[in-house]
């Protein structure tokens, strides 16, 4: 779904490229493998979708860790993902 020169901005940095993009995902998600989403106020206006989230997922000592944040993906002409920007990352609990 990631275009080939895509971008993604996180709290964890900036990587750029649909390889850079799916290591990075392939590490948190193998970190976090309990995670689990919610979004609300999901929103799309023009080639942009955002929305805030809950995400909660249990970390190594198996205590749930809570985070509410806001993204947002921006997609080219072909419809793949050319940008991802996550922020207002807040720790819950």
């Amino acid at each position: 779904m990631f275009a080939v020169d895509a971008t993604y901005e996180s709290s964890g940095g900036s990587h750029k490229g649909r390889d850079a993009i799916d290591r990075m995902m392939r590490e948190f998600f193998k970190a976090r493998p309990s995670i689990h989403w919610q979004v609300d106020a999901f929103e799309a206006t023009g080639r942009t979708v955002s929305f805030d989230f809950l995400a909660t997922h249990a970390d190594a000592d198996g205590k749930t860790v809570r985070r509410t944040g806001h993204e947002e993906l921006r997609f080219n002409d072909n419809d793949e993902i050319e940008h991802v920007q996550v922020g207002s990352i807040k720790v819950l609990d």
